[in-house]
């Protein structure tokens, strides 16, 4: 067991990092790709005063185990609904942030709202995807992402350019200094 948290095993070999602080009804954060648990750490000093508070490292994020394999919205989807079973949660607010929307809704569609209070959605729309970019709320022309995807993220190399790239020119708007 890691200090301030713990693991949900999801299937063999495969485990989803855990925080779980306070009581009450629970609040479980979902973040993001490439980020962790720590991007909610402001959200957990305030709501475990009121609340249960529960964030995890979706598969392959943080200190969740790394894997080849369901690396995928749909497994992270499944891999939420084991975490909230393993946890024993009712009633519960999901709240994601950016992709953690798509596990959210990944969620929904696999197993319904039956242990679900409410759903926040931040920062990503609710169709991220469509050929209709110019009308609908997306991320970008499909067949730009199409394009990105296939030729940066099938190469691990070009995979790293990618995400730096992402990082530095759309998460960050501010000035950064490289570490050396």
């Amino acid at each position: 067991m890691v200090q301030g948290g713990k693991y949900v095993k999801v299937e063999p070999g495969v485990e989803i990092f855990v925080q779980d602080t306070g009581q009450g009804k629970p609040i479980v954060f979902i973040p993001g790709w490439t980020f962790t648990t720590e991007v909610f750490h402001k959200q957990v000093e305030h709501f475990q005063e009121t609340n249960r508070v529960v964030v995890l490292d979706p598969r392959s994020h943080g200190r969740s185990s790394v894997t080849m394999h369901g690396n995928d919205y749909a497994t992270h989807g499944a891999d939420l609904a084991k975490v909230i079973e393993a946890l024993e949660l009712k009633d519960v607010t999901l709240v994601g942030w950016s992709f953690g929307c798509l596990t959210m809704w990944e969620y929904v569609r696999q197993h319904g709202t039956r242990d679900l209070k409410s759903l926040v959605f931040i920062d990503l729309s609710p169709k991220p995807l469509s050929t209709n970019h110019e009308q609908d709320w997306v991320e970008g022309p499909l067949d730009e992402i199409a394009a990105a995807y296939n030729y940066y993220l099938r190469d691990s190399e070009k995979q790293r350019e990618f995400i730096e790239a992402y990082a530095t020119g759309v998460m960050v708007q501010s000035a950064l200094t490289p570490v050396k």
